[in-house]
Order: structure tokens, then sequence, then C-alpha cells
């Protein structure tokens, strides 16, 4: 494997990434390489690999196999995964809408043309979801799909950086509001994050929570966790739950890193009052998403929305969905 080779290919994390992880951060244990990007927080194939890398002194001397032959290895442990899932006698212990009222459908990438934003709201209704998160200009027509159905409009604010004005912000969770979007998904802005500058964050956290609660609206916080140290996350956890957010989320999906089992499990453990935890970036098929509702999670931002309620309706013994699927992938 070439140092530019991808070693987490859920994450599309490489090798000379992993390897200048360990440099610079020197992990106490091997677990700890899930805060370089995300790296073994997915399918889990690669962490037996990582913690080759991470027990020697010299990680660039670990032979690992070619790239080609990884990738075909990985393929053949995730198709035996699913074998055994699907031959196992046990019932699931969850019901159909347990898993499928835990999404929100993302149609958040850029390139989505509406056409297709159209298509990804009906296919959001056929597997009845959460909700759909779509671009704002476009929650008018995304209300005008869902209409009649159990699925809410949701759409984001700040995103995906988090950097705009506060009054700019308002202004977005306003216009939401007024176009139909019953749920917001805000970014915190990570720069003030970063700076220490937390009252500029609790301030503009209430203001868009204000706006949403007085209009009967919910809030989710974005934190961006791939950028942020523990300090961070755990301050934006107290503010966010004094300031009586509905949710904290782990990320945008369009950072460098999505929700890992550590950043989690640190949220769940902080959540207080009436707020819940959100992941977002990585829950890309069935067990993923089973993983982190075992956690205490109760909602996943997810592009691969059919694939999961697909897998979902097979092992419970459902007949298929039968609807256009929509490929609305972006980092999700």
């Amino acid at each position: 494997m070439k140092d530019d080779d991808e070693l987490c290919l859920c994450f599309h994390v490489t090798k000379r990434k992993v390897i200048q992880y360990l440099r610079v951060n020197r992990p106490v244990l091997a677990s700890q390489l899930s805060d370089c990007f995300g790296a073994g927080t997915g399918c889990g194939w690669c962490r037996p690999y990582l913690k080759r890398l991470w027990e020697q002194s010299n990680p660039e001397s670990v032979e690992l196999p070619s790239s080609n032959d990884y990738q075909a290895q990985r393929h053949k442990y995730r198709e035996k995964s699913k074998e055994q899932n699907m031959s196992s006698t046990a019932k699931p212990s969850y019901q159909y809408a347990d898993v499928a009222k835990m999404i929100d459908h993302a149609l958040l990438s850029p390139t989505l043309a509406a056409g297709t934003l159209d298509e990804g709201c009906r296919m959001a209704v056929a597997y009845d979801v959460a909700s759909v998160c779509i671009m704002p200009y476009y929650v008018r027509r995304c209300c005008e799909l869902l209409a009649g159905s159990t699925v809410l409009p949701s759409t984001v604010i700040g995103f995906p950086h988090g950097g705009q004005a506060t009054s700019t912000k308002v202004a977005e969770a306003k216009t939401a509001v007024e176009d139909g979007a019953i749920e917001l998904d805000m970014v915190v802005n990570i720069s003030a994050v970063l700076s220490g500058r937390y009252d500029l964050v609790r301030d503009e956290i209430k203001a868009i929570v204000d706006v949403a609660h007085s209009a009967k609206r919910k809030v989710k916080v974005i934190f961006e966790n791939c950028y942020l140290q523990t300090s961070h996350k755990e301050q934006l956890c107290e503010i966010s739950c004094e300031s009586r957010a509905d949710w904290i989320k782990t990320s945008t999906g369009f950072g460098t890193g999505g929700a890992t089992t550590d950043d989690l499990n640190l949220m769940l453990a902080r959540a207080t009052g009436r707020t819940e935890v959100k992941a977002a970036g990585g829950v890309r098929d069935l067990d993923k998403l089973l993983e982190v509702k075992s956690l205490g999670v109760t909602r996943v931002g997810a592009s691969a929305t059919a694939t999961i309620l697909d897998d979902a309706r097979t092992r419970l013994g459902l007949e298929p969905i039968q609807v256009a699927r929509v490929d609305s992938s972006s980092s999700y």
C-alpha cells in the first residue's frame, strides 16, 4: 500500500494521514485513531491495520496489502458481514418505524438539481423517514412535496461553515420558518468557538432557538467536531443545553470527519434536559445506524437512506419500497 492510498475506505483516510497523526499526537490507545478524520469508525475493516501501525515505533516500516488487494479483501469482509446478518435467526429487536423515523434524509449537496431534489423528497415520503433536510432555497417546494405525509421539512442555517454574522443567521432562520421548515439545523460559529468567544456563540445559539421556539419549531446545533478539541465540545454541549436546543449534532457531513463513537458518547453524557443527540457524517448502512441508536442517538443525517432502509425491510421481512432511488450523496 502506498502512502496516499486509503487505509480507512469509509472516511477516505490515507495511510499518510494516519502515520502523520501517530507521529504528531502519539495516541495512548489505538482507539484514539478515531480522531484522525474518523478512521476506524465505519465498517471496522481497517481497525486491525490501524492497530498494527499504532503498535510500531516506526509505522512507515509496516507492510500492508496493495491497494487493490486491500479493497478486494474489504469487499469480501463486508459481504460476509451482510450474509451473517441475513442468516441470523434472531428476530430484530426493532420495528421499521424505529429506524426510519431516526433519519433526516439529506439533500444538501450543492450539485443537486431541482429534479433530483423533487425525486429525493418523493423517495423520503415513500420510505416515511423523519424529515428531509434540504437546501434553504428549496424549502417551499419541499413542503409542497411532503404535504399529507408524516415526513417533516427541515433545512440548514449558516451552512456549512457557520461563519455568517448572527444577524444573517437570524434572518435565515426567520425565512426558513416562514417558508415552512419545521426543524432548523444551525452551524455554530466555528471560528468563534476556536477563539474562545463563547459569549458570541451562546448569544447566537439562543437567538436562533428563540426564533424557532417562538414559532413552535425545533433546532439542532451542529458542532463540526472534526475541527474541535474535547474542551470545545464540552463547552458547546453546556451552552446548547442551557439555550434549550432540541438536538446537538456532531457534524455537517462536509467537514474532514463525521460522527465518531467517542464524540457521540461525550455528547450523550453531557446532554441535559430536553436536548437529544444527532449523528451526521458516516452513517451509511443499517448496522452503523443501529450502533449509534444503541448508544442513545435519536436522529441521524444520511444520504444513503434507501440503502439503510432497504436492508431494514429485508431483515424485517417487509416488502421492498417501489420508488425511484436518488443518489443524493455528498459527504454524508
